[in-house]
């Protein structure tokens, strides 16, 4: 019997029952770290798989979107380009031909020109004026010369550049009278969808 027995109230712990409450903690502290997260059920796995694959869709439909908006845009650029270069060709040939009615069809009703005429130095506004000047000159070029065609106008450095969507900016030029002719022209797209000529200006260069 031990000398002096334990206060009252506490008993002691045998040496063996700490040992194995130290162990055992131990055990379930290094468990806890050591162990792997617990893998994702089936029906987990398969709903994020669901998830990815709606956004990967999803991202492709936009841009097959985009592609197709930009596909149409392309060509609705280009049938404008064609319309405006096949409206120039026309006027081209209206006015080789000195024709009156086809070429006062060309323009717009608020039609301006600045003309390379030596007796026409101020901008001219409207297309009655714009006109009724061209065929002064259409009615001297038909006492001077046989025809049609009466003139022999071939276009070299054409340019056509689109300004939205109902207007471009066209550039030509030409050999004429021993220079260079020049002519740059506004051109618009009425409500009929026809290309007509809003402002035309024309220069001379030795």
């Amino acid at each position: 019997m031990s000398p002096h027995p334990p206060p009252l109230g506490r008993r002691p712990v045998p040496l063996i029952a700490l040992a194995v409450v130290l162990i055992t903690a131990g055990a379930t502290s290094s468990a806890a770290i050591t162990s792997p997260a617990a893998p994702r059920s089936s029906a987990a796995r398969s709903s994020a798989a669901r998830s990815s694959a709606a956004r990967s869709s999803a991202a492709r439909t936009s841009a097959a979107r985009t592609s197709a908006a930009r596909t149409s845009a392309g060509a609705a650029d280009s049938a404008r380009l064609v319309a405006v270069r096949a409206a120039l060709d026309s006027f081209i040939t209206d006015f080789n031909n000195l024709d009156s009615g086809r070429f006062a069809a060309r323009w717009t009703l608020d039609a301006s020109a600045l003309l390379p005429f030596a007796d026409t130095p101020d901008r001219l506004d409207g297309r009655d004026a714009v006109v009724g000047r061209f065929l002064a000159y259409f009615r001297q070029m038909r006492l001077e010369r046989t025809g049609p065609p009466y003139l022999r106008m071939v276009l070299a450095d054409v340019h056509v550049e689109l300004l939205g969507s109902d207007h471009a900016l066209v550039s030509y030029a030409f050999p004429g009278g021993g220079t260079r002719q020049r002519r740059t022209l506004v051109m618009q797209a009425g409500g009929d969808g026809r290309w007509r000529i809003r402002h035309f200006h024309g220069s001379a260069h030795p």
